[in-house]
């Protein structure tokens, strides 16, 4: 594991002019590789000397450390400070010379084994000068700032019926600590043995589906440790991916989802030999559902209604728009009937999760300052600004920025996925609609889609569908313009729309006729069956 060192570097001085203890602290920002380059600073115990070091406890010599260096490194030897900083005081005597090492530390953790380190004369250096009426004394101790790589902020952002997407950020300081240990390589080295740092740390997700009924872990037998293993699914993510889409999940279930930080990292002299493993701590288990069908994931019956269909409208190397369709909030009363409502997006791939930019009473925002060629993923909340609620977040957009294309240049287009059928009420209208995700890839400033066989032109992914009394099928094709040329991606494979029974107000020639059969005396009524499919209503008179 990296380590930033600090070295304190303790000198007894007893001048004419000037009497007490001197302390020298060397300072790693975790770019050095041996204890010797570290940078040093001093701090003075004024009304201490060679005599009095007994006098000088662990939680003095702590005080000194972080009056002197709190500012400019917050926390210092607090472990309850920041996130994976942890801090401990060792003997530099018997510290390893490499930094990246702890195999021969010995730590001082209170008053008693830093008595020990002062009273080891092994590690002492005496010497004379014309100004100090007693010899100097030297003794060296070490402290290091350990960091540890644990991912952090961990949240489920995504759920449908059958996937979900899960995900996470790493901490400044872990990320820096990576950083300063890449630098220890020597780039040629890595270029020629293509050796990159995919190959040297990354991310595993582990997915714990649910045991069966029978199974009670308490009550396992040795030999039925395989089957809890068989219970738990491992992935390798990435480590420029802060999210993974958990697929292939059973409807309606509960899983329970953690990630840890790996590493493989090499020897210095030796690329193809791996030097040291390391695996951080898992994090903290987060459970979430899958639906039981996809209506139950769009949330149509629950108020606030996050926003849906969030997808790119247009694709360009260093910004997207999106669009969506608007959020639903309850009445607030009577009265009322318009609200303000602020969308708010974020982005996790590249930010964390922080909000990037945000509208009001838009279902399409521009979001700009993007990289080429670069993997995001937003998501988009509504809140209603009288009242401050809050919507979930939508379900993430996943989408890759194009790269600067010429003239003539050729292009490869997303061609539309999870092709889905769905009723939707609006304005107290049950209306069939057909929805599909948003492109991953696509270039130009005039994004949409066709439908074929029932010809549909829409510029989002979704669209209401016609009733009919006859069955059909089609077939939907991404299509972009950009620089006077037109890229189409490939057409689905047919989908099949069913026919529906279609009933029409206006006709006066249309009768309904019950059929009341089975009188039930005790109940004062009667049973309807006023379709083919059986269904029995209740009547009373």
């Amino acid at each position: 594991m990296k380590e930033e060192c600090t070295y304190l570097h303790i000198i007894n001085k007893k001048r004419n002019r000037e009497k007490g203890l001197m302390i020298k602290i060397y300072m790693d920002d975790g770019s050095c590789t041996t204890k010797f380059e570290c940078h040093y600073e001093m701090i003075h115990f004024t009304n201490l000397n060679v005599g009095s070091l007994k006098e000088v406890t662990y939680k003095d010599v702590v005080n000194q450390i972080k009056v002197q260096f709190g500012t400019k490194f917050p926390g210092i030897m607090d472990d309850n400070y920041t996130v994976n900083i942890k801090w401990k005081l060792a003997s530099f005597k018997k510290a390893y010379i490499i930094l990246a090492s702890e195999s021969k530390d010995v730590q001082i953790s209170d008053d008693s084994t830093l008595q020990e380190e002062f009273l080891d004369e092994s590690d002492s250096e005496t010497s004379s000068d014309e100004n100090e009426s007693t010899p100097k004394i030297i003794k060296k101790l070490l402290v290091r700032k350990i960091v540890e790589f644990t991912p952090v902020e961990t949240k489920v952002i995504g759920v449908e019926t059958e996937q979900l997407i899960f995900c996470w950020k790493m901490t400044n300081d872990s990320l820096k600590a990576i950083e300063n240990n890449m630098k220890r390589y020597n780039e040629e080295k890595l270029q020629l043995y293509e050796m990159t740092s995919q190959k040297m740390w990354w991310f595993s997700v582990c997915v714990i589906s649910p045991l069966s009924s029978s199974d009670n872990v308490e009550d396992l037998k040795q030999s039925d440790k395989e089957k809890v293993a068989n219970n738990k699914q491992y992935l390798k993510v990435e480590n420029n991916k802060n999210y993974i889409i958990v697929k292939e999940l059973s409807k309606d279930t509960s899983y329970e989802i953690c990630v840890q930080t790996c590493f493989e990292w090499p020897s210095i002299n030796n690329l193809q030999q791996i030097d040291k493993k390391l695996e951080s701590s898992w994090t903290a288990t987060i459970r979430a559902k899958t639906h039981k069908n996809f209506e139950h994931t769009l949330g149509l019956q629950r108020l606030p209604l996050r926003p849906l269909f969030p997808h790119v409208t247009m694709f360009f190397p260093t910004e997207v728009h999106l669009g969506w369709m608007p959020a639903v909030f309850p009445p607030i009363d009577e009265k009322t009937t318009e609200t303000t409502i602020d969308y708010v997006i974020r982005e996790y791939n590249h930010h964390k999760g922080e909000v990037i930019t945000r509208v009001k009473n838009e279902s399409c925002c521009q979001i700009i300052g993007l990289k080429e060629n670069e993997e995001y993923m937003v998501t988009i909340s509504g809140v209603q600004c009288s009242t401050n609620e809050t919507t979930e977040e939508s379900w993430p957009v996943i989408f890759k920025t194009p790269p600067t294309l010429a003239q003539g240049d050729t292009f490869e287009l997303s061609q539309p996925n999870q092709i889905r059928l769905f009723y939707y009420n609006d304005n107290s209208k049950s209306s069939k609609y057909m929805c599909w995700s948003s492109p991953y890839q696509g270039i130009g400033n005039d994004n949409y889609f066709k439908a074929y066989e029932k010809l549909l032109i829409c510029h989002s992914v979704w669209v209401p569908l016609t009733p009919t009394s006859n069955g059909y099928s089609l077939r939907i094709q991404t299509i972009c313009e950009f620089n006077k040329n037109t890229y189409k991606s490939l057409s689905t494979q047919d989908m099949k729309v069913p026919a529906e029974m279609i009933i029409s107000n206006e006709s006066k020639r249309l009768h309904y006729i019950f059929l009341l059969t089975n009188k039930q005396p005790q109940r004062g009524g009667f049973l309807l069956q006023p379709d083919i499919n059986g269904l029995l209503f209740v009547y009373l008179f």
